[in-house]
């Protein structure tokens, strides 16, 4: 399963792609929506047990709980 959404704000793009695996891997479509959309700041959220990590400079890999502090704390 995965959902795909776009969060706008006024000066902020980000794209959160949401995965069921706990070692989440994109796929093709997932890289060509990051090329078309551009976004500023991806985040891949999934049922992780351990820290957030980078996947690459602009995509983090995260739990849906630190995927909301990150978004409160903006």
């Amino acid at each position: 399963m995965q959902i795909e959404s776009w969060y706008f704000n006024l000066h902020v793009f980000v794209f959160i792609y949401s995965k069921a695996s706990t070692a989440p891997q994109p796929t093709k479509g997932f890289y060509r929506a990051l090329e078309i959309l551009q976004p500023h700041q991806t985040f891949i959220v999934a049922p992780i047990n351990s820290e957030s990590y980078k996947l690459q400079e602009n995509i983090t890999v995260c739990s849906l709980k630190d995927a909301i502090k990150e978004f409160k704390s903006n």
